[in-house]
């Protein structure tokens, strides 16, 4: 696996590989503020979700890195590259916020140059990133940024929302005949382990997916 730089400068941005809790904190502030400015009732994952990533250590077939881009100290971009390593060898997902106070500055540009040069750095030749749209319903600034660098839209995705105090839901409705609900903490049941696999498996088959042309993952009981 190639090493990624600890530190890497884009013009005034100064990119950092987040590896202590203090960036971390930061890291997950701007990714908080963004989720919160660019999406409605959706919000950042908890920092717990990233506290495994720390040791720079594969998880389930995926390799993740964080990385912090500020200037003169202050954090104003999150960058998330994802690279799986089981399957879409050739892929990396490329997640990439700005704190909303600090957009059109040039961070976004910095934190995307910087991500393309890791992707080629590693040999890879195909990379995947969310664009939202803006509240108007018009295309935001990211995809003008993106088009500019040869990126192209590839697959929509919507979000319904439904407010269940506006619209309570009365009566319960019967459970269909064979079916049931399960749940449980942390670790699937070992008798469910296999169907869960099978499910993740089938997502990038099932699902809706443009034209991404995303390779199916490959997850068993084991990953």
């Amino acid at each position: 696996m190639v090493q990624p730089p600890a530190r890497c400068y884009q013009g005034r941005v100064d990119i950092t590989r987040i590896a202590h809790l203090e960036a971390l904190r930061d890291f997950h502030a701007v990714e908080s503020a963004a989720m919160a400015h660019d999406f409605v009732a959706l919000p950042a994952d908890p920092l717990s979700e990233f506290l495994p990533l720390l040791d720079g250590k594969p998880r389930a077939g995926d390799l993740t890195e964080l990385y912090l881009a500020a200037e003169d100290g202050v954090p104003k971009g999150a960058l998330t590259l994802r690279l799986p390593l089981l399957d879409n060898l050739s892929t990396v997902n490329v997640d990439l916020s700005v704190h909303p106070e600090h957009r059109r500055r040039g961070v976004a540009r910095a934190l995307l140059d910087f991500a393309l040069q890791e992707v080629r750095r590693r040999g890879r030749n195909r990379v995947f990133v969310q664009a939202p749209w803006a509240r108007d319903g018009a295309p935001g600034a990211s995809f003008s940024m993106l088009h500019s660098v040869g990126f192209r839209p590839v697959l929509d995705d919507y979000r319904r929302l439904l407010d269940l105090h506006a619209h309570p839901s009365g009566e319960a409705h019967p459970v269909p005949a064979g079916y049931s609900v399960r749940q449980w903490i942390d670790v699937a049941p070992d008798e469910l382990v296999d169907g869960c696999a099978y499910l993740l498996g089938r997502m990038t088959l099932d699902a809706p997916m443009g034209e991404m042309d995303y390779e199916q993952e490959k997850w068993d009981a084991e990953r």
